[in-house]
């Protein structure tokens, strides 16, 4: 499991000036992909608890994972997966453009809509909504699955 946790209100006075936040301000727990955890488990654990850690060793700090993210993977990758028109393209995604990707991939796969409001941290499921964008291939699918013909047929042998 992944646990957010809002330490706004921990510790003294000066360590809740840099305590970890969340946006929400409650905390939060998320299951992890099975073949995620394998992955997690055959890394290195500090003796801190962490996998990660910023170049000197340090928290690894959200600009220094938004800046390798640009600088090592969207960069590199951008020539690949060119913008067509006036489209954003590869290279201008974020990390939250995965949050996007991960709410449409999750609905599409069948993830109940509470289930996602409680990974994505919402209490409304507007949000969640909002995060969802219909991919060509998954409306394809879904118009696929209606049974059209069928209807047709018995409406025409009634009629």
């Amino acid at each position: 499991m992944i646990r957010l946790t809002d330490a706004r209100y921990q510790g003294s006075k000066d360590d809740r000036q840099t305590a970890r936040t969340t946006k929400s301000h409650h905390d939060r727990t998320l299951p992890i992909h099975t073949d995620l955890g394998r992955i997690l488990c055959k890394m290195q654990h500090h003796p801190d608890g962490r996998i990660f850690h910023g170049p000197r060793g340090g928290i690894l700090k959200p600009d220094t994972v938004r800046n390798v993210l640009i600088r090592e993977v969207l960069q590199p990758l951008s020539k690949q997966f060119p913008a067509k028109g006036e489209r954003s393209g590869f290279k201008d995604g974020r990390l939250h453009s995965f949050r996007h990707y991960f709410c449409s991939v999750s609905a599409n796969s069948g993830v109940p809509e509470q289930v996602l409001m409680t990974w994505l941290g919402h209490r409304d499921s507007k949000m969640v909504r909002r995060y969802y964008h219909l991919q060509q291939e998954e409306a394809q699918r879904q118009m696929n699955k209606l049974v059209l013909v069928g209807a047709i047929e018995s409406a025409s042998a009634a009629g």
